[in-house]
């Protein structure tokens, strides 16, 4: 009887062996899959940032090359908006987009973008944000611009999600001046 007791049990020793192990695996596997995932969100948001930097250096140079700058503007595709502005770091620098300014609004371009780039009209995967102000000294008329790239979806990942990534930010400013008659 004793016999068969011992028995038993050794019998049950690889068994809570093979538990032990699998639960290992499962545990480590969690912290894999989420390196994985982690590497994934990484390697999209340097392809992003590459896009984002490319946009706007060509909104730049297509702004600073015309003559009409609201009509180069609308020719990019930007709609014009009006919002409260705020430049916390790390923000969506417009808490609520209008298209009727009212009392303190800023004026905005923005144009919005799905995943592959392409112009939409509502918002979707990614928000250029361009923000113009003039300055004047002596004779010369100073714009700044500056361009903001938002991508408005998450990255994946298993334990945090974030939305509205900054991935680019560029300011850039063009002077003209003033035409004597």
């Amino acid at each position: 009887m004793e016999k068969r007791e011992r028995q038993s049990q050794l019998a049950k020793m690889p068994l809570l062996e093979l538990v032990i192990t699998i639960g290992i695996f499962a545990v480590i596997s969690v912290f894999l899959l989420e390196l994985f995932l982690a590497a994934n969100s990484l390697q999209q948001k340097a392809r992003d940032t590459g896009k984002a930097t490319i946009f706007s250096e060509n909104i730049a140079e297509n702004i600073k090359g015309a003559e009409k700058k609201e009509k180069a503007i609308e020719e990019l595709g930007f709609q014009t908006r009006y919002g409260k502005w705020n430049k916390t770091k790390g923000v969506y620098p417009i808490a609520e987009i209008r298209k009727e300014k009212q009392e303190g609004d800023t004026q905005i371009y923005i144009k919005y973008c799905d995943s592959k780039w392409k112009a939409t009209k509502q918002k979707s995967s990614y928000s250029i944000l361009l923000v113009p102000t003039k300055a004047k000294v002596k004779n010369k008329t100073i714009d700044t611009y500056e361009i903001y790239v938002y991508r408005l979806k998450d990255y994946v990942s298993m334990f945090h999600q974030k939305k509205n990534v900054e991935l680019f930010h560029m300011q850039f400013s063009d002077y003209y001046e003033k035409m004597e008659d």
